[in-house]
């Protein structure tokens, strides 16, 4: 099984804050599970989580305070940047 630090999940909720203050915080967490968030709120940095929490918090976060701006990919495929000061996301539309 795949994992992820719980120090990679408290510097992606930290961006969030960075970002977007707590409004911003509140968007994204108000787009996970009652479990998942029952999860992030009380992170262990030490600890393992299942990777698809990661993908999930990367999910709500690109929903939650990134903005989109599709373009061409250069085969023809559409990409989705999100972008949002300094940081950018790119995710393969497919």
């Amino acid at each position: 099984m795949v994992s992820v630090k719980g120090s990679v999940l408290r510097a992606r909720l930290a961006l969030v804050e960075e970002l977007a203050a707590s409004e911003g915080t509140r968007r994204v967490l108000a787009r996970l599970s009652d479990a998942d968030r029952g999860v992030l709120e009380s992170l262990l940095a030490s600890a393992w989580y299942p990777f698809e929490l990661g993908k999930r918090l990367d999910q709500a976060i690109v929903e939650g305070v990134m903005q989109r701006r599709p373009i061409q990919g250069q085969f023809g495929d559409t990409l989705a940047v999100y972008d949002q000061a300094d940081v950018v996301f790119l995710h393969v539309c497919v």
